[in-house]
């Protein structure tokens, strides 16, 4: 878990300065709008793309055992 929240950590001053150079070529409230549509886009990655569902399903311990992999 350090290295996902270290990448989140890191992607955050890319992601103000992105915002800000864009809000200062297209505006303020377009910019909302493009990040909102990019969060939207990503949160519904789990409902668009079935191998997202998966990644919390366990394997029966027999399956890993055996080096199964679902």
């Amino acid at each position: 878990m350090g290295a996902i929240s270290a990448g989140a950590l890191l992607g955050m001053p890319a992601g103000t300065l992105i915002a800000g150079l864009l809000s200062d070529h297209i505006g303020l409230m377009p910019s909302i709008a493009v990040f909102t549509a990019a969060s939207a886009a990503m949160s519904l990655c789990p409902l668009l793309f079935p191998a997202w569902r998966a990644v919390d399903r366990r394997t029966s311990p027999a399956r890993e055992r055996a080096g199964e992999v679902l």
